[in-house]
């Protein structure tokens, strides 16, 4: 039912509102995001393409809705077994956001999902890195200990650490 809902309202969505408008790829995020729930990875990949397409279009590359809609492309990746296809999406995400003014909650996620594919990469000095600076992000942005997204990364950077034989910093 959800999915159908989704649906009509995209199709609305592009009946009534200009092309490119920034609603429009978020409603096709939504829909991209949906079906890789349902495990629907082959229809989701081009739903959340032209997702950030739209958003790029519509918001300009930099904005923290488009590292959004790519962090779901990346985990559509990864769902997938395509690491490297995962990375590729990443190290973009990085690109756009490297100029932005100031951090958003999306620069914290994308590192500690990157930081979580580097490990089980094997890239634990990478790895290492990447989940530090999500932390740093974290911190700015005045997120508690137990908020989840940063309980996820202290425990991949204690699972790094470990790989790397640092027991007594995890």
């Amino acid at each position: 039912k959800s999915l159908q809902a989704l649906e009509r309202v995209l199709q609305i969505q592009r009946g009534s509102l200009p092309s490119g408008h920034p609603q429009i790829g978020a409603s096709l995020n939504n829909l991209g995001f949906l079906l890789m729930e349902e495990r629907r990875l082959q229809e989701a990949m081009p739903v959340l393409k032209e997702a950030v397409q739209a958003a790029v279009r519509s918001l300009g590359q930099g904005h923290e809705s488009v590292a959004s809609m790519l962090l779901n492309m990346a985990a559509a990746h990864e769902l997938q077994g395509e690491e490297s296809q995962a990375e590729s999406v990443y190290v973009r995400i990085a690109k756009l956001r490297a100029g932005a003014a100031a951090a958003a909650a999306a620069d914290g996620q994308w590192r500690c999902r990157y930081g979580k594919l580097l490990h089980k990469l094997g890239r634990h000095g990478e790895a290492l890195e990447t989940l530090r600076t999500a932390l740093t992000v974290w911190r700015g942005l005045g997120l508690p200990p137990t908020e989840g997204e940063v309980m996820t990364t202290v425990g991949t950077l204690g699972a790094v650490l470990h790989a790397l034989g640092r027991h007594s910093e995890s």
